[in-house]
């Protein structure tokens, strides 16, 4: 299933070639994720470890449950 991306931190790939990747990485750690965009398209999301921690227990929860339903 498909979810909606939120865009509100977003980022261009220009601001990377422009020397800002400082810059950026602070303000993953400040809201936990950036969405960088290429072409005025997602290309892909920085996530701050914490957000990633999150997302991966998260999965693995899923697959738990997932496992403990087909039981």
């Amino acid at each position: 299933m498909a979810h909606a991306m939120p865009l509100n931190n977003t980022v261009s790939i220009t601001a990377f070639n422009r020397g800002k990747a400082g810059q950026i990485f602070s303000n993953v750690k400040k809201n936990g994720m950036t969405v960088v965009m290429k072409n005025n398209e997602p290309e892909c999301i920085l996530l701050s470890p914490a957000q990633y921690e999150a997302l991966s227990d998260a999965q693995l929860l899923c697959v738990a449950e997932e496992r403990l339903q087909s039981l």
